[in-house]
């Protein structure tokens, strides 16, 4: 769990885990991330043509704005070629004051994917990755939550973060786009080489400060007990025929001794599918949950003829 990377994100691992799924925590003095992600990387990925427009997002003062205007479409005579991104187009929307999102950053970038396959496999969590870029006094998101865990690895220029308490512990399903009180509010600022872990739940809005801001988001989504007692429920019914009946005609407007009857018969079939469980047996289901999936990947020089080679 002490991983390499990990203490790329985290200066002190004790620490973190005293504030692990409670309390956000800052990390200070890092050191350089270029080799996993940096302004010049983001520069070779706009020009490079290979960032569909699902992954490109623009925000301006806390609102989203429509990415049409990036994007040129390609030559020849086909209209249902993808469009590609126009790097220009996005200098001038950063320069406007639009904040350039890019998610599913790990599909496009493989230091961030191996990266972030790291942490997974140390934490025990999926991961995902964004990059926001936003200029100076600019504003991305509005004050909002996640319903995943995340760390903000500040990788250049610096930006103003507003903390709010959560306004559900936990929350199993994202922010629905309204709007969210910001009440008890810390505020940090992070700089080149500084890292902000932030449990999820937690309301939060950056800004960046006097100069520009790119940080990466590493998003954890956490394995829950409510998806270990699913993936049990899963198990036990292919298991148990009482768990794979269907319910009693007419359920809908049922005779309600008759549905407690038979409901209570269902829970004894879970509870003795659970009690047969050795624990050797329940910490495998439970790790069977989570299955971390190592990211092979060839270089981009050489591919073609790395398939094509002849055996021998």
């Amino acid at each position: 769990m002490n991983s390499s990377a990990l203490l790329r994100l985290v200066s002190k691992f004790d620490e973190f885990e005293k504030h692990w799924e409670e309390k956000p925590l800052v990390s200070r003095g890092l050191g350089d991330f270029g080799d996993v992600f940096s302004l010049d990387g983001l520069e070779k990925l706009l020009e490079d043509g290979t960032l569909r427009k699902s992954s490109v997002r623009l925000f301006r003062g806390g609102e989203e704005i429509k990415t049409d205007l990036l994007f040129r479409r390609r030559g020849g005579l086909d209209a249902r070629a993808e469009p590609t991104l126009d790097p220009a187009k996005v200098a001038q929307a950063v320069e406007s004051g639009a904040t350039l999102v890019l998610e599913e950053l790990g599909n496009y970038c493989p230091q961030v994917a191996e990266f972030a396959t790291e942490i997974s496999g140390g934490l025990g969590c999926h991961t995902y990755c964004v990059a926001f870029l936003t200029p100076a006094h600019g504003r991305g998101a509005p004050a909002h939550y996640d319903a995943a865990t995340t760390f903000l690895r500040q990788v250049y220029g610096s930006k103003r973060w507003r903390i709010g308490r959560p306004v559900q512990r936990w929350p199993r399903r994202p922010w629905n786009h309204t709007e969210v009180p910001l009440d008890d509010v810390t505020e940090i600022v992070l700089g080149d080489g500084d890292c902000l872990y932030l449990p999820r739940g937690y309301v939060h809005v950056g800004d960046a400060t006097d100069e520009a801001s790119l940080h990466l988001t590493i998003g954890l989504r956490p394995v829950t007990w409510e998806e270990v007692f699913h993936s049990l429920l899963s198990r036990a019914a292919d298991e148990d025929e009482r768990l794979r009946e269907t319910l009693p005609l007419g359920f809908h407007d049922p005779d309600e001794d008759a549905l407690e009857h038979v409901f209570a018969d269902k829970i004894r079939a879970v509870g003795e599918f659970l009690d047969g469980l050795g624990p050797h047996q329940a910490d495998e289901r439970i790790r069977q949950v989570f299955r971390p999936k190592a990211v092979e990947r060839l270089e981009a020089k050489g591919l073609l003829r790395s398939v094509l080679a002849e055996p021998g």
